[in-house]
């Protein structure tokens, strides 16, 4: 599972490396400006501005879903797709504002729960746009999905984790690679489970 992961994540990101790299450019973009303080920032101000940041973060990772998952499907994503997550706005808004308190509470009591909720959460965002599914109900589906493969998904998710780590060490600049790589290969993931396990009716 890991391999083939990575490998059709690598196969999407050299064939769609505008449209992967653009969207994870301009969302990225967007949630530094908006947590950006500014010269003479009132604490009304930042206080208005994590409320923005919190309102486009789910949007944002619902549209960066879209566009990798176009992706390794082969269906020609365009940059402009990351706005598609805008058109499910309340949905991606619960699905992520839910699945980030159950995952901090987790890491919060200890760091297994956190760890063990993310896997379960893994690929909400690709159910929820793929399908149109409300935010609980793609919080559901990527349970019923990731269930019995979480382990597979963890060493998945390590081997994501190194891929970023040199990304990092890379000045930054390779995380412009290693990350829309991490988005699509989870894409493929979300294509795996949804292969051997169907869509839920």
């Amino acid at each position: 599972m890991v391999k083939w992961c990575i490998r059709e994540g690598w196969k999407a990101l050299r064939r769609y490396p505008g449209a992967l790299v653009g969207a994870f450019l301009i969302a990225t973009a967007i949630q530094i400006l908006v947590a950006l303080p500014g010269a003479g920032s009132t604490e009304e101000r930042q206080i208005l501005l994590t409320l923005v940041a919190l309102l486009v973060a789910g949007p944002l990772e619902a549209g960066q879903s879209w566009v990798v998952l176009k992706g390794v499907r082969g269906k020609g994503p365009k940059v402009g797709d990351l706005w598609e997550g805008f058109r499910r706005f309340g949905d991606a808004l619960l699905a992520y504002v839910l699945t980030s308190l159950i995952i901090l509470v987790g890491f919060l009591l200890l760091v297994v729960p956190g760890v063990l909720f993310w896997l379960r959460y893994s690929v909400v965002f690709y159910a929820l746009m793929d399908r149109g599914l409300s935010g609980r109900e793609a919080m559901e589906e990527s349970s019923r999905l990731t269930k019995g493969h979480r382990g597979r998904i963890f060493l998945l998710g390590l081997a994501l984790l190194g891929v970023n780590i040199l990304g990092a060490a890379a000045l930054l600049v390779g995380l412009l690679v290693t990350m829309p790589l991490s988005y699509a290969a989870m894409a493929a993931l979300y294509e795996q489970l949804k292969a051997e396990k169907g869509s839920k009716a």
